[in-house]
């Protein structure tokens, strides 16, 4: 959740808006697991605007799980 998650496990420099919805794949000891990145509850406090976003990577996380 947030930037500093999304950055470190994306090895990337994005931003959470930009690397947010969007599957990507870590590895995890011997492990391959899907992750995406989402906002940080104080992102959606501070910008309520975020909570539509948030609402919809979790939707999309319900949609993975049920696959």
């Amino acid at each position: 959740l947030g930037n500093f998650s999304a950055r470190f496990f994306s090895g990337s420099n994005e931003t959470v808006h930009r690397l947010r919805g969007h599957w990507m794949e870590i590895d995890v000891g011997s492990a391959t697991v899907p992750v995406m990145a989402t906002f940080h509850p104080q992102d959606m406090a501070a910008a309520p605007l975020c909570k539509r976003f948030a609402w919809q990577d979790l939707l999309t996380f319900r949609a993975k799980l049920t696959d």
